[in-house]
This record gives structure tokens, C-alpha cells and sequence, in this order.
């Protein structure tokens, strides 16, 4: 699938310019920094955390692929008021971070679909299928910001 067209990438920047955004350096590639290790993170696909940290100190930051050290450079900021030029990154690694949580329940569904016929369930009542929120039975997996 091709990656988010300027004009997605423009339209991001004029329909979210209230979100936040941060300069950081991280220690590795981070995907929200769209696979760099120096530009802006939106607050809509940086890991959880990473708007309240203090400004110039490295703090290690857990996010669902793993634990990144990262320095933030500067308060955060709306991402309206970056130029596009400077944000471009951050937005290109949101919407494919967005496409991507768009596309999963269908990936799901048929993943499941494949896997029944092989599948072994307890006194033979199988699941549903598609996605099932843990969240609501098991609250400590949710994700806190």
C-alpha cells in the first residue's frame, strides 16, 4: 500500500492543528518520528507520556514496540503551527499508524477465518469472530496517556 499523498498529508496538518507536537531526539528509529531518530512526534501516535516530559532530559518511554530513550528539545506545540516541511514526518507516520489500527479488524477477521478449520476448542464451542476489547474484563491492559 502506498504511504499518505501530500495533500493527505496537508489536509492531516489543517484538520488536527490543535494536536500537540514535539521535537525529540530518540536513542533509535522510532516509527511515530517516522522511522528517524531526530523530528516531531503527534501526540496521536507517540507513546503514551511523551508530551509531559521535562524538556532537555532523556527519559526512557515505553510504547507498545517497545522502550525508547528520548529527549525531548522543546515544549510541546499545536501542530498547526509548525510548517508543514518540519512536521511532514510526524503526520506520514501517524496516518500509517492509522491506517494500519483501520485495517486491523478486517486483517483479524480473516486470519480467524483461516485458522478455524485446524482449530481445537474447548467442548467444541468455538469464538466469535473479530476483535474482543480485553480491556473491559482485564482494565490493567489498557493503554494510559
Amino acid at each position: 500500500m502506498p504511504g499518505p499523498s501530500a495533500r493527505q498529508i496537508a489536509d492531516f496538518q489543517n484538520t488536527y492543528g490543535d494536536l500537540q507536537a514535539r521535537l525529540v531526539q530518540a536513542k533509535s528509529g522510532a516509527p511515530w518520528l517516522g522511522g528517524r531518530r531526530l523530528g516531531y512526534a503527534v501526540e496521536s501516535a507517540a507513546p503514551p507520556g511523551l508530551m509531559t516530559l521535562l524538556s532537555g532530559r532523556w527519559a526512557a518511554i515505553w510504547s507498545p514496540l517497545g522502550t525508547v530513550r528520548v529527549r525531548p528539545l522543546g515544549p510541546p506545540l499545536p501542530l498547526g503551527t509548525l510548517p508543514l516541511g518540519n512536521a511532514r514526518e510526524a503526520i506520514r507516520a501517524a496516518l500509517i499508524a492509522q491506517a494500519q489500527e483501520d485495517r486491523y479488524p478486517t486483517w483479524l477477521t480473516s486470519a480467524q477465518q483461516a485458522a478455524f478449520p485446524e482449530a481445537i476448542c474447548w467442548r467444541d464451542l468455538m469464538p466469535e469472530q473479530g476483535e474482543v476489547d480485553l480491556t473491559n474484563y482485564l482494565p490493567f491492559l489498557a493503554l494510559t496517556s
